[in-house]
This record gives structure tokens, sequence and C-alpha cells, in this order.
């Protein structure tokens, strides 16, 4: 036998995995615990208990499942956002935000209550939050629906305890809870994916276009959908399909009348009016040297917002050219019944390319009747006058004729299978026989052939067909991205299910609440540096996008058969549209589950959902790097994680959704070496995590975890939000801030016996802290429990255990290692911290339940004042473990539910004696 001095162990390194138990020489072993169970391992060195999680609000529909969206402006502006089958809420730690209460006159109750609120201004299907009604009332605090109205009365849908009227004592009033329409059934709702820029967050789910929904004010919240700006496109048609079009788009009839046209003058043989036909073999000339105007009326008035001149091709003689005839200085107007209103000036104007300028967009939201050209110079001076073939307009978008275009054929048109009723909203791009590229709206599936399009840019040069197309990247055909970042001022999205692997970046700045602009080029097919990057991560397979972030070299690309970085191909130049490339950095693909990121490193669900890798840049191979962060605990991803979100505040933990309906946690501080796994079950019966996420709190100091769970309430279906109230910390006191109980609440002020208004825990046992002091479990009866004495704080909900156990001790044998040997623990001593009561045990089969536990005594009744439980911070011990020798030598602590109070374990110190022989 070999007697051995004391061992000390700081828990920083959480739950070991049972396949991992004999690697003693690794560093992390002798910190860790074997299982740390509703307990984290926290940088400062103890593990803790966690906190418990306090009721907020029922969510919309307990039938369905919901989803947690943070929405943070600011630490001072941040609201949970609940999604629910078609609707959306606003959330914080106090509960859902209500529009404007009105006082409740009457109430009657006819199997359902109805509630006389004049000026309430609901419909039905809405939901309203009572209140002010009296404590044992099921109405106060409740959360109902709206069934019928009738004039000033509400009917609300059946509420669990509601069986008569109450009296009232003119206190009671009704508000409407704040709702918005959100397009997501909750199937879809549970892929829907965000990425927020100030008060505006841009949503993908991949079967929906993306959208926006912008904060406005408290209650003015919008959400539409984005339109899509000349772009993303698949790659240009390679079959001989061609498109033709029907009409040139030009808001001026293809023929002319004489009669819609004045002008300044023409001479005689150059008529005015062919300043607006498309015949290009004629033109307007004015007759006159240097000035001219010719003006076009419409038979109503019309908004124009662009305009294109061409440039009659003909050569006047061998030393004039038909560019000298060309306009250098003119007015774009329109006429307002009176005057002509400058609508654009340009002035020395030369770039006339193939005989046509550009087109000038002009900001006009005007309706005007008549429009003309002003001509204050030409070219070249001297008697020369205005020669112009052409003048075309562009209507205001929405207002414009639409371009009917005839596929010669159905081949390289959606796989071969043409137009689908399901590419309407799609865009299209088309290059004139002129050169341009232009772009439009598919608003009409005539057959797999023909669609009708608007234009959404300048007209058309002619109806002249072309091979040169290109059809949109995303669609209801192709489907929409599901995830999005920002970086470098574009908003970068991908991972459609038409083109998994393609990843675009709208121009720098192109994004806002109502559109992205993603043109690939300029209409002349010139790529400039702002302009969109569509960027194909092509690979020996197929890997589709699963998230998207960034650090300081570029965008992060995570999919699911590797990870990529996207960067300037050349790092002395920033990330353009004509300076990138993508490169891949690791074979280590990713689970569909939105990545983290962390100070310099990347936390994401490898494929098939069991492990979390960390991604990060390292100099010593000049590339990145993606080791597991659950290769000590493995065990834990043996049910999917689905979810992850990080709480940096105050102890940096990764709290991850599993799909078996528990959770689990990560303490994760790089720096000081503190990577720790812990798992997590919440109290109650039944109980489902369906949802995890991360706000600031409102205290503006710690991060909020909140949950959607999913429990059995008096046996039915409840869904609740439930937000992770504060870790125990320095300055804390019991009687002040110890919550520990699950879907639980607070009462605080004058001292009381009895609690009321816990309906949403009806017919549950809870758990009781009154003032600092653990309290025998009560059932919730009629929504509220009575206890031994008045109290200032009471708190209450379900009851969790908590449990550590520690890794098998290899110190103690003077032979070899001592694991495997028999082994006996004398005088061990704990260094506790703030602690309430708990217990500790080891294993013993010859009991009922298979453990022998002994309790902490910190104090005799006679240190204690009136029925408080004092903090316990210190060395407890040395005491005598209990049992004997055994092989395992592993220590277990446990903090039964019931206790309601802090569990803060530093370090354990035993003396063991282990049998070498």
């Amino acid at each position: 036998m070999a007697k051995v001095s004391p061992i000390q162990s700081v828990f920083s390194a959480g739950e070991w995995s049972q396949l991992m138990a004999g690697r003693v020489d690794n560093d992390h072993y002798g910190a860790s615990v074997r299982s740390a169970f509703n307990c984290a391992p926290i940088a400062q060195g103890p593990i803790m208990r966690r906190s418990g999680t306090k009721y907020i609000a029922p969510v919309r529909d307990h039938t369905k499942k919901s989803r947690l969206i943070p929405f943070e402006n600011s630490v001072d502006d941040a609201f949970m956002l609940g999604f629910s089958d078609g609707k959306m809420r606003v959330l914080d730690e106090t509960g859902a935000v209500l529009r404007a209460s009105v006082a409740v006159t009457a109430v009657s109750f006819s199997g359902a209550a109805v509630v006389t609120a004049p000026g309430h201004g609901a419909s039905v299907g809405d939901y309203v939050f009572c209140s002010g009604f009296a404590a044992t009332s099921a109405l106060n605090g409740a959360f109902a629906k709206v069934t019928g109205i009738a004039g000033d009365n509400l009917t609300l849908e059946a509420i669990a305890g509601v069986t008569g009227a109450p009296t009232l004592t003119g206190n009671e009033r009704v508000a409407r809870v704040y709702e918005i329409d959100a397009p997501y059934s909750d199937v879809a709702l549970q892929t829907l994916r965000t990425v927020q820029s100030a008060d505006v967050l841009f949503t993908f789910q991949g079967s929906v276009s993306m959208r926006a929904l912008a904060r406005y004010g408290a209650l003015d919240w919008r959400s539409a959908a984005l339109e899509l700006r000349d772009g993303p496109y698949m790659s240009p048609n390679n079959t001989g399909t061609r498109l033709t079009p029907s009409a040139t788009g030009d808001a001026i009839p293809d023929t002319v009348s004489a009669g819609n046209v004045t002008s300044s003058g023409d001479d005689g043989t150059n008529l005015d009016e062919y300043a607006f036909g498309i015949d290009a073999s004629t033109f307007w000339d004015n007759g006159t040297a240097q000035t001219g105007w010719v003006a076009y009326q419409f038979p109503t008035a019309k908004i124009i917002t662009g305009y294109t001149l061409y440039l009659a091709k003909a050569q006047p003689s061998s030393t004039i050219g038909y560019k000298d005839y060309a306009p250098l200085t003119w007015t774009f107007e329109g006429w307002d019944g009176s005057a002509w209103v400058v609508l654009d000036r340009q002035a020395d104007y030369i770039l006339y390319d193939g005989g046509r300028s550009q087109f000038f967009q002009i900001d006009n939201d005007t309706a005007y009747i008549k429009y003309r050209i002003n001509v204050e110079m030409v070219a070249l001076a001297g008697t020369n006058g205005v020669r112009l073939a052409r003048i075309a307009m562009a209507e205001k978008v929405g207002n414009a004729p639409s371009v009917t275009f005839t596929a010669s054929s159905t081949v390289g048109i959606n796989r071969d299978q043409g137009f689908l009723s399901t590419d309407v909203g799609r865009v299209l791009r088309f290059k004139g026989v002129d050169g341009p590229w232009r772009w439009y709206r598919i608003v009409e599936r005539t057959s797999s052939t023909v669609i009708k399009c608007q234009a959404q840019s300048d007209p058309l040069y002619n109806k002249q067909g072309s091979t040169e197309w290109r059809l949109g990247l995303w669609s209801d055909t192709t489907g929409y991205p599901t995830c999005g970042h920002f970086f470098g001022d574009r908003l970068w999205m991908g991972g459609s299910f038409g083109a998994p692997d393609t990843l675009v970046g709208t121009k720098v700045g192109g994004y806002s609440p109502a559109f992205l602009e993603l043109s690939p080029s300029d209409p002349d097919g010139v790529v400039n540096p702002d302009n969109s990057i569509v960027a194909v991560l092509t690979a020996r397979k197929v890997g589709a996008i699963r998230w998207i972030t960034s650090d300081d070299r570029g965008l992060l690309v995570g999919t699911l058969n590797g990870n990529w970085t996207l960067r300037a191909a050349d790092q002395n130049s920033p990330m353009s549209a004509t300076n990138v490339e993508a490169r891949p950095t690791s074979a280590r693909g990713s689970q569909d589950v939105e990545a983290v990121s962390i100070d310099e490193q990347v936390l994401y669900v490898q494929r098939g959902g069991r492990a979390v890798r960390e991604l990060a840049y390292s100099a010593d191979v000049d590339g990145y790097k993606a080791p597991s962060m659950s290769l000590y605990s493995s065990h834990i991803g043996t049910s999917p994680l689905m979810r992850l979100a990080f709480a940096s505040e105050p102890h940096s933990i990764l709290w991850c959704q599993k799909e078996d309906g528990t959770y689990a946690g990560f303490t994760y501080n790089r720096e000081e070496g503190v990577l720790g796994w812990h798992r997590h079950g919440l109290g109650g019966d039944s109980v489902v995590v369906e949802d995890v996420a991360v706000l600031p709190s409102i205290d503006g100091v710690t991060d909020a975890t909140w949950f959607i769970v999913k429990r059995t309430i008096n046996g039915e279906t409840r869904r609740y939000y439930e937000v992770l109230q504060p870790f125990y910390d320095f300055g804390d006191t019991f009687e002040d801030d110890a919550f520990y109980f699950d879907c639980g609440q607070a009462y605080e002020g004058a001292p009381v016996d009895t609690v009321s208004g816990a309906w949403h825990l009806e017919g549950q046992q809870v758990g009781v802290l009154a003032d600092g002091s653990p309290v025998a479990p009560v059932t919730i009866e009629n929504g509220s429990f009575s206890i031994q004495f008045p109290a200032k704080r009471i708190v209450f909900g379900l009851m969790y255990d908590a449990l550590i156990e520690t890794v098998r001790p290899n110190s103690g044998a003077a032979d070899g290692t001592a694991q495997g040997k028999t082994k006996r623990a004398n005088n061990v001593t704990v260094r506790l911290w703030e602690t309430g009561g708990g217990q500790y045990g080891r294993a013993n089969p010859n009991i009922d339940g298979g453990m022998e536990w002994v309790d902490f005594v910190f104090a005799s009744p006679d240190d204690v004042t009136d029925e408080r439980v004092p903090p316990f911070t210190g060395d407890y011990g040395p005491f005598e473990w209990p049992l004997g020798y055994d092989s395992d030598g592993t220590f277990f602590f446990r903090q039964p539910g019931s206790i309601g109070l802090p569990f803060n374990v530093v370090a354990i110190m035993p003396q063991l004696v282990t049998q070498d022989r």
C-alpha cells in the first residue's frame, strides 16, 4: 500500500469521455470531471451549479414549434423575436411587447371568458394580455387568443382555471400583444437564418425569398420581401436557344404618329417624328445650326425615369462624321402644363459607344404628358445641326410596357424543361444587338417557351433575337440563400438548393430594407471593382454552403464537404469583383448549423452533428486548422447538435441545443485554456428544449440565454419562452439573488406567505426559496401556493439536481499508475465558495439507487438566525469519505433540486491510499 499527500483538482475542463478515461497523459485530465450535470466549469476555476430559468411568456401556439431570433442594434436596444407559424412577436426579459392597454369594464363567463373593453382595437386571431385582475384569478397575467368580437366584447379562448366571472376592482386591463405577419410555417422556421445591419434584420430560409425586417419604432416593425436588382445570374447561355423579344419596352410606341411630336423645326427631309421611331435608317435633323429641341406627347401622363440617345449613322461627307451631329450639351425636360421642368442636364458629353449614349437614369416621380430633349450645342462647332435617329424612354418600373420573349427551344432552360410557373418573379438578362445588357423581371409564364417580362432598365434598340441571355440564379424554381453574412460593406449569401456551392456578394453598399443590388457588370459587360461577386466553390464533390462568417483575412465559408476562404487574390489590394479568389482550407465538412465566431476563432458543428470544431488561422502553417473541441467529450454529441448560441458574459459558454431535446454547454476560454463540456437538463417532466439563443441581458452587463421549452403541464402540452438567470456572482446574496429553479418566477414585495399567479405551473410540484432559505416543496393548486412563514422574496419553480463526478485519480500508487488498483480516500477536504448546501458520496451497489449520500453540514442550528441559511466559503473537512476500498476512486457531489441555492466546488483535496499488491 502507498499513502500519498493530498491532491488538489481545479475543475476547468468539464466532462471527460469514458473512452478517454485512460488518457491520463493529457494535460486536461487532472482538471476534468467525469460528469458535470447542470453544472459548468468557469475560467476562475470552480465548477458551479447553473442558475435556473425564468418563465417569460407562452409561445403563440402551443401545438407548433417556434423560433427565437435575437435582434441586437446595441446593448440598450436589444430584443428577442419570437417567430411562430405565420407571426412574429417582440420580447424582452419582462415579457412580450404590448400595445396600449384599455380598461376592462365587465367580464362574463359562458364556457369562455367574455371581456368588455371599450377601444380594444382587436381582431379575431389577435392575442391579448390581461393584467390588474385579482391575484387568484387565472385571467391575471394570461395571454389569450381572441376567438370572437361583438362591439366592445372580446371572447377569449378557454383558459385553464377560469371557471367564473371575477369581481372587478377597476384595475383590470387588456392590451393587444404586438405581432406582425411573418411568412414562415412552423416547419420552415426550423431552418430560418438571419444577419443584422443596424436596425435591419435580413432573413434567409431557402424556400422563401429573402426578406428584411426593419425596426422603425417600438410598435413599428416592417417585414418585406427583398427585390433582387439585376442579378445574381446563372452562367450565360451556351446553347443555340435564341430568345426573341416582341417589343423594345420603350414607353414610346414602335410606330410614331407625327401628331404626337413637336420640335424647333426639321430640314424637311429628315422629319421630327423620326427622332422617336425604331427604324435605324431614318433620323431627325433640326435644320438649324447647333441648337434645337424635339418633344413627344403621350396620350396620358407617364413617369419617365430614364432615356437613351441614338445617333444617325449616315455619314454626311468624307470630312464630317455622324458623331459631329451628336448632342454635346442638353437638358431632358418634362412639361407640367405651363412650363418645361429640367429633369436632367448633360454637358460636354462625348461617350457615344457604337452610336448610342449610355442610359441616363433620372430621379423622377412626377408624371408628365410631354418630354423633350433640348440641345444647346452639338459636337462640332459651326453650322452643323442636331441629328438623332432615336430617343428611347424608360417608364417607371411597374408601369413599363411588358415584353414577351419567345425561346426557340427549351434546351438550356431549367435543365431543358423550359420555362416553369415558378419562374415568375425571376430576373433575366438579355444582350441586345447594340451591345448592352438589359435586365427584366418575369411576370407571367405562358408556356415552356414563352414568358412575359417587364423591363427594369433601358429599352432595347430593336426586336432582334439573341442567344446571349442569362436566367436568375435564385427563384422559386431554384431556391434562395439559406445563410448570409456582412463583410466588406457587402451582404454575402449562399446555399440555395439550385446552386448550393455558389456564394454571392452584393455590390458595395448594395443592400437596403427594400432591395439588393446584384448586377455582375455594367450594361456594357465591363466588370468594375464594386460590382457584385459570384464565386463557385468548385470541388470534387458539390458542397452545399452551410454557414458564412469572416475574420480579418476575408470570408470563411463552411460547406457540406469542407471549409473555404474567400479573400483578395492580390493581398495588397482590397477584395473586389476584380480581385477575389476562393481557396479550400480543410476537408472537415459542416452540419447545417449556424457557426459562431468568437474572437479570431470560429466554432462549427462537424458534418454528422456529433462534434464541434474550432476553425482558426495558424501562423505555423500559414493557413487554417480545425481541431476537434469534442475529442474529450464525444459522448455529448451522440444526439446531434442542432443549434449553437454563445454567451460571452460572464463565463464564455457555448450553449448547444440537441436533437433529443436536451442541451449542453461548452465553456470556451481559449486564452486561459479553459475548455470544458457540461450536460444540462431542465427541471420538470417530459421536457424538450426546442431552441436556444443569446441576447445581451436587460442589465447591460451579462448575456441572457433564452430557451423555447416544450413541457407537459397538468397533462397538457405547453411551450414557453424561458431565460437562464445570471450565474451567482461576487456581491450576490442568497436573499436577493439566488434563483435555482426552472420555469420559475420570483415574488418581491411586502412579506407574504401565499403566492398567486403561478398558472403556468398548475399541478406541478415546485421548489421554493423564501428570503434565501429553502422551503419544503409544494404543489401549485389554482395557480397559487402557501409557505410556513411570510417572506419578502419568494422564488419558486421546477426543481433540478446538480451532479459532479470526478475522473479516476491517477496519483497515489508506488508501483505505476493508480488506475485499476484498489484504493480508498481518507481525510478528504473540499474547497467551496458561496455554497448553500449539498451532498457528497460514492457508489454503493448494496443500497437502493446505487449511491450513498452524506449531507454537508455547514452550521449548527445555534449558528443560524431567522431560519436563514448562511453561505459557506472555505475548506470543508477533512472528513472521512463514505465506504472503503474500490478500483474507481471517483468522488460524487450532488445538490438536490429542492435546496435552490448556489453550489460551487473549487477543489477536492483527498488523501488516497492505494493497494499496489
